[in-house]
């Protein structure tokens, strides 16, 4: 192949690459902080010795919270389950009308 020509075909593909990147950086300025998604936070999880910590409460009346949908708790392994530290921290302040 002439390199002449080599030299061309990689201008060519530079200057396409150029303008690529040049119209996602403009896309990318466009938005506005409103119009990005939001990414979820992560929800700090404890457990179950701590969520009845909190509420003083024993496991039986936790796990009776959890069934009745008052809480929510998954397992992390066949015997341990975790709990959600913002909703047991409502529970215990403010009570089940919080967490309807």
């Amino acid at each position: 192949m002439n390199t002449q020509l080599a030299k061309r075909i990689e201008t060519i593909i530079n200057e396409q690459n150029k303008k690529t990147l040049r119209l996602v950086f403009d896309a990318i300025k466009e938005k506005t902080p409103d119009s990005v998604p939001q990414i979820p936070r992560q929800r700090k999880t404890i457990s179950t010795a701590e969520a009845m910590a909190i509420l003083g409460c024993s496991r039986i009346l936790l796990m009776g919270l959890a069934e009745k949908g008052k809480i929510h708790c998954f397992k992390i392994s066949p015997r341990k389950l975790r709990f959600y530290l913002d909703e047991i921290q409502s529970l215990a302040e403010y009570g089940d009308r919080d967490l309807n």
